[in-house]
């Protein structure tokens, strides 16, 4: 974005879903705890590098749909890479800004 003075830098994206994370909050674990089901719709706003929207994709498999918005376009980037690596056609990655 031209002019856009937002450091996207400043915190990168491998920092919100390192492995050290996962010892703390298990996102496979929550959510089967809220109960999403195959063929859910559902919304991961500020996705960060997809800790949830990938696992999300998983879950609600071909026929749900994820929609992981973030601001960074660096994190789009690493949810779009770990949705084709994880086989999910569901999760699309969408600026939020």
């Amino acid at each position: 974005m031209p002019g856009d003075s937002r450091n996207f830098q400043k915190y990168p994206p491998i920092l919100f879903d390192e492995a050290r994370r996962r010892e703390f909050v298990d996102p496979a674990m929550l959510i089967q705890l809220i109960g999403l089901k195959t063929g859910a719709k559902v919304a991961d706003f500020g996705a960060g590098g997809g800790f949830f929207s990938v696992p999300l994709g998983k879950i609600v498999g071909k026929r749900g749909v994820v929609h992981a918005v973030d601001i960074n376009p660096n994190n789009l980037s690493i949810i779009r890479g770990k949705a084709i690596h994880a086989g999910s056609r569901s999760t699309s990655a969408l600026n939020g800004s």
